[in-house]
């Protein structure tokens, strides 16, 4: 079998380059969402002064700080257990692999 393709000859092939007509679409239509907003936001009557007052409210303050604390929470949990993972990965103990494997092959296949 593998005779059999020694003897194609792709030499007369012309190489055309991939055409990416999902990405076209894809700027057209983000493109298009955005100027919906911008003129959302320019023929939108939008009181600006009470905005302002309602997102400068303790509890929205709070929440905005809970939140970016909690996001470098996460990622700093995540950091951590990444490197205890690789470490338990590249051990000798066949225990601590297989456990490092089992939980690395669970978070990804939660993807």
């Amino acid at each position: 079998m593998s005779a059999t393709f020694a003897m194609l000859d792709i030499s007369g092939l012309t190489v055309v380059p991939r055409r990416h007509y999902g990405r076209w679409v894809a700027m057209v239509a983000i493109l298009v969402l955005l100027g919906a907003l911008a003129r959302a936001f320019a023929v939108g009557d939008i009181d600006w002064p009470v905005v302002a007052q309602f997102l400068t409210v303790k509890s929205i303050i709070d929440g905005l700080v809970n939140t970016v604390l909690m996001a470098i929470a996460a990622m700093l949990l995540g950091i951590l257990l990444g490197v205890v993972t690789a470490v338990m990965r590249m051990a000798d103990n066949p225990v601590l692999q297989g456990v490092a494997m089992g939980y690395a092959g669970c978070s990804a296949a939660r993807r």
